[in-house]
Protein backbone atom coordinates (compact mmCIF):
# COMPACT_ATOMS: atom_id res chain seq x y z
CA UNK A 1 0.00 0.00 0.00
CA UNK A 2 1.47 3.23 -1.07
CA UNK A 3 2.08 5.79 1.91
CA UNK A 4 -0.42 7.93 0.47
CA UNK A 5 -3.38 5.44 0.77
CA UNK A 6 -2.72 4.62 4.00
CA UNK A 7 -2.58 8.97 5.21
CA UNK A 8 -6.18 9.09 3.54
CA UNK A 9 -7.41 5.64 5.39
CA UNK A 10 -6.15 6.90 8.94
CA UNK A 11 -7.17 10.18 8.08
CA UNK A 12 -10.49 8.26 7.10
CA UNK A 13 -11.02 5.95 10.01
CA UNK A 14 -10.11 8.84 12.57
CA UNK A 15 -12.71 11.56 10.56
CA UNK A 16 -15.57 9.17 10.57
CA UNK A 17 -14.90 7.81 14.14
CA UNK A 18 -15.17 11.89 15.46
CA UNK A 19 -17.99 13.06 13.54
CA UNK A 20 -20.03 9.38 14.05
CA UNK A 21 -19.34 10.05 17.72
CA UNK A 22 -20.26 13.47 18.13
CA UNK A 23 -23.24 13.56 16.35
CA UNK A 24 -24.67 9.91 17.47
CA UNK A 25 -23.66 11.67 21.16
CA UNK A 26 -25.74 14.98 20.09
CA UNK A 27 -28.88 12.87 18.83
CA UNK A 28 -28.61 10.33 21.11
CA UNK A 29 -29.05 13.30 23.74
CA UNK A 30 -31.41 15.47 22.42
CA UNK A 31 -33.93 12.28 22.12
CA UNK A 32 -33.06 11.32 25.55
CA UNK A 33 -30.97 14.34 27.07
CA UNK A 34 -28.49 13.43 29.69
CA UNK A 35 -29.49 9.92 31.62
CA UNK A 36 -27.95 6.72 32.37
CA UNK A 37 -30.33 5.40 28.69
CA UNK A 38 -28.47 8.41 26.32
CA UNK A 39 -24.69 6.31 27.18
CA UNK A 40 -25.89 3.50 26.48
CA UNK A 41 -27.55 4.78 23.46
CA UNK A 42 -24.81 6.45 22.21
CA UNK A 43 -22.32 3.38 22.36
CA UNK A 44 -25.02 1.36 20.45
CA UNK A 45 -25.78 4.34 17.91
CA UNK A 46 -21.74 5.19 17.38
CA UNK A 47 -21.73 1.17 16.25
CA UNK A 48 -23.79 1.58 13.91
CA UNK A 49 -22.90 4.96 12.36
CA UNK A 50 -19.21 4.80 12.33
CA UNK A 51 -19.45 1.98 9.52
CA UNK A 52 -21.48 4.00 7.07
CA UNK A 53 -19.20 7.48 7.88
CA UNK A 54 -16.07 5.27 6.97
CA UNK A 55 -17.41 4.20 3.40
CA UNK A 56 -18.50 7.43 3.09
CA UNK A 57 -15.13 8.87 3.98
CA UNK A 58 -13.37 6.68 1.65
CA UNK A 59 -15.84 6.95 -1.56
CA UNK A 60 -15.85 10.99 -0.69
CA UNK A 61 -12.87 12.02 0.33
CA UNK A 62 -10.86 11.94 -2.95
CA UNK A 63 -13.78 13.56 -5.15
CA UNK A 64 -14.23 16.03 -2.29
CA UNK A 65 -9.85 16.93 -2.35
CA UNK A 66 -10.46 17.65 -5.88
CA UNK A 67 -13.34 19.87 -5.86
CA UNK A 68 -11.93 21.94 -2.72
CA UNK A 69 -8.87 23.50 -3.80
CA UNK A 70 -11.18 25.01 -7.58
CA UNK A 71 -14.37 25.86 -4.59
CA UNK A 72 -11.94 27.67 -2.84
CA UNK A 73 -10.60 30.00 -5.36
CA UNK A 74 -14.09 30.44 -7.18
CA UNK A 75 -15.48 31.45 -3.62
CA UNK A 76 -12.53 34.35 -3.63
CA UNK A 77 -12.03 35.31 -6.78
CA UNK A 78 -13.02 38.62 -7.62
CA UNK A 79 -15.17 39.24 -10.95
CA UNK A 80 -12.13 40.38 -13.73
CA UNK A 81 -9.80 37.51 -12.41
CA UNK A 82 -11.76 35.55 -15.44
CA UNK A 83 -13.29 32.60 -13.54
CA UNK A 84 -16.47 31.24 -13.32
CA UNK A 85 -17.86 29.45 -10.96
CA UNK A 86 -16.58 26.92 -9.20
CA UNK A 87 -15.54 24.31 -11.81
CA UNK A 88 -13.80 26.19 -15.18
CA UNK A 89 -12.31 29.40 -16.19
CA UNK A 90 -13.81 31.95 -19.22
CA UNK A 91 -10.76 30.89 -21.17
CA UNK A 92 -11.02 27.58 -20.94
CA UNK A 93 -14.20 25.64 -20.42
CA UNK A 94 -12.85 22.59 -20.33
CA UNK A 95 -9.99 23.07 -17.75
CA UNK A 96 -10.48 20.46 -14.89
CA UNK A 97 -10.25 22.48 -11.17
CA UNK A 98 -7.11 20.54 -10.47
CA UNK A 99 -5.34 21.85 -13.09
CA UNK A 100 -7.14 25.38 -12.21
CA UNK A 101 -5.45 25.01 -9.09
CA UNK A 102 -2.23 24.00 -10.13
CA UNK A 103 -1.97 26.74 -12.98
CA UNK A 104 -2.14 29.55 -10.24
CA UNK A 105 0.48 28.26 -7.88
Amino acid sequence: MRPETKIHTVVAILMSFAMASLFSGYFAWLNLGFTPAWIKAWGHNLLRAWPIGFVAALLLGYPIRVLAPSWSLALHAKPDQGRLWPFVSATNPTIHPSQNFRKLI
